[in-house]
């Protein structure tokens, strides 16, 4: 839970494009295929600068984050057995 535990204490993610950090990150990180490792280089050097828009941005968004609750992940995982 890297990214949940992250972004509770304010901290900027970039993270993989996949449905898990998706489901605890919500729409707050920056989320970046895993095979795209020049996106990956960029974003990261952005990201170090204290004035990137692109991290004052997320900054913005964390504000709004609510971390997933245990109660919640279980419901998305019956849901997705039960629609299989």
């Amino acid at each position: 839970m890297s990214v949940a535990e992250s972004l509770s204490l304010g901290t900027p993610v970039v993270c993989s494009n996949i449905p898990e950090l998706r489901e605890s990150g919500q729409n707050i990180p920056e989320y970046i295929s895993s095979i795209d490792g020049v996106k990956w280089k960029n974003t990261i050097l952005k990201y170090c600068d204290d004035d990137s828009e692109l991290r004052n941005q997320q900054l913005e968004r964390i504000k709004q984050y609510n971390p997933p609750t245990w109660e919640d992940h279980f419901k998305l995982s019956l849901d997705g057995i039960l629609e299989s």
